[in-house]
């Protein structure tokens, strides 16, 4: 491991121990033993979630989970969702989906709004498939090349 690594993976074994252990706000509970509580696994995870400032991007990964319940199964089933900044980009199927899709924008912006509202997003961007290449392959010459009939 690497000096770097290293130093990274100390730092946050002492946030860590901070938080959950030694040195923590209130003092660990030893188990099994008179009123201690046992405390979800959750409630762990959400207080490393906003102490590292992991809210944005597992909520930018959440989009993609829940795109199906969000957009509904038959938008899912032509759609790939994924969030850039602030902006939830949608891969559609086909080009008729993308211009249908524009034209839902606002609905969808809504509900994204509505089941993720801690993620911040501003706009939608909806794509068609990639145009294939025909530029590749062993046939191909660079430059315009003796398939130019055209000029």
């Amino acid at each position: 491991m690497s000096s770097g690594a290293h130093d990274e993976a100390a730092r946050v074994f002492l946030r860590f121990r901070r938080i959950f252990g030694r040195g923590s706000r209130r003092a660990p509970a030893a188990p099994f033993q008179g009123n201690s509580d046992i405390e979800p696994v959750g409630s762990a995870l959400s207080v490393v979630e906003r102490e590292m400032g992991w809210e944005q991007p597992l909520g930018r990964a959440q989009i993609t989970v829940d795109w199906a319940r969000i957009a509904g199964p038959d938008i899912a089933a032509h759609t790939t969702a994924y969030l850039l900044e602030e902006t939830v980009v949608v891969r559609c199927s086909s080009t008729a989906w993308a211009a249908n899709l524009r034209r839902m924008q606002n609905r969808l912006l809504s509900r994204v709004h509505e089941e993720l509202p801690r993620v911040r997003v501003t706009a939608m961007h909806f794509v068609g498939p990639d145009a294939p290449s025909w530029g590749h392959g062993f046939r191909s010459v660079p430059g315009r090349g003796p398939r130019d009939t055209y000029g």
